[in-house]
């Protein structure tokens, strides 16, 4: 399909989309009011003046804050099931051939394995973990992964919380879940999500002898590594270097290097955690959301994720071309 006929599949299914906002509008208005009363009859008031006012405040600030949720959730959940078949047009018949054109595979469905998330040290614990759109390649011989990642870990909140709240809150909690199940907004109380985002792995074939671990948010998962200060003040002001080897450090994170990831941070504007483990070099970038999606809210022929996706791969194959292609780091580096 080419890209005039999916802006054009776009435009049909934006315009539906732009009808059932305001459809959405007017039911979770008339929903949610229609629970409000009942629940102003059950209290026992026969009028609103009788209802103190510091009360009536926090029911009015709450009707609020649950339509504006509610209505939210609603539009984002009719916005992911409409744009599917666009969605899935783009992935198979465009951007498929688009990264193939570029020398590299791609697989829709497919993405890193969570032994690789996991050998990294970049992760929180996880017992969830699932992913899609999955590119792999090679350059300048070094074999490169990349792919959407989700992880999640369990949790109950109404476990953690019952004990510390009285029974107001359960009711408000279970008035909550009541009208999200109503809604369908597949809301799960034991699942907390850890990471949304992009995870690459590229393979250079050289040990390197330590762990090291450059993180902008959290913690690494190794307790055998220290914190250790680089020379550049405007790199420790926004990262946090751990190894188990300050020479080894020193000598994977040259001026460059830093720069290089620096730079990458910004382009992304999102948390971003490095680590240097065996053969191999990791990278985690928190975006937030599906990397691969194309949004039917905007024109696709000049918002065209494709070249964004394969900018930004080419972008994180900077530091990995800068390490591969230093010859004097690898002979530098403890065997």
């Amino acid at each position: 399909m080419t890209i005039d006929k999916l802006e054009k599949l776009r435009k049909e299914i934006y315009k539906k989309f732009k009808i059932y906002i305001i459809i959405s509008f007017c039911i979770n208005f008339g929903f949610l009011s229609v629970i409000f009363f009942l629940f102003y009859k059950f209290i026992g008031y026969k009028n609103l003046s009788e209802i103190p006012m510091f009360f009536r405040l926090f029911l009015f600030l709450f009707f609020i804050i649950m339509f504006i949720f509610i209505h939210k959730r609603d539009i984002k959940n009719k916005k992911i099931k409409l744009s599917k078949p666009f969605r899935q047009k783009f992935k198979n018949e465009y951007l498929r051939n688009y990264i193939k054109n570029k020398g590299h595979y791609y697989n829709m469905y497919h993405n890193i394995d969570a032994v690789d998330m996991i050998r990294s040290g970049l992760f929180k614990p996880f017992t969830n973990q699932k992913g899609n759109d999955y590119i792999s390649g090679m350059k300048n011989g070094v074999m490169f992964k990349f792919s959407d990642i989700l992880l999640e870990d369990k949790l109950n909140l109404y476990e953690n919380l019952k004990d510390f709240f009285d029974d107001l809150f359960h009711f408000f909690i279970t008035f909550i879940q009541i009208i999200l199940n109503f809604f369908k907004f597949k809301y799960d109380d034991k699942k907390i999500h850890n990471f949304t985002g992009l995870f690459f792995v590229a393979d250079f074939n050289k040990n390197i002898n330590s762990k090291t671990l450059v993180m902008q948010s959290g913690y690494p998962r190794f307790n055998d590594v220290s914190l250790i200060k680089m020379d550049s003040v405007e790199f420790n002001s926004k990262f946090r270097v751990y190894s188990d080897d300050i020479q080894n450090a020193m000598y994977l994170l040259s001026p460059s290097l830093m720069e290089k990831i620096y730079n990458l941070s910004k382009r992304f504007n999102n948390p971003i955690n490095v680590s240097f483990i065996k053969t191999k070099i990791y990278i985690s970038i928190n975006v937030g959301r599906d990397s691969f999606e194309p949004d039917i809210t905007k024109n696709i022929k000049i918002n065209n994720p494709a070249r964004k996706i394969i900018s930004d791969l080419n972008s994180i194959l900077d530091i990995v071309n800068a390490l591969n292609l230093d010859n004097d780091l690898w002979k530098n580096l403890k065997k």
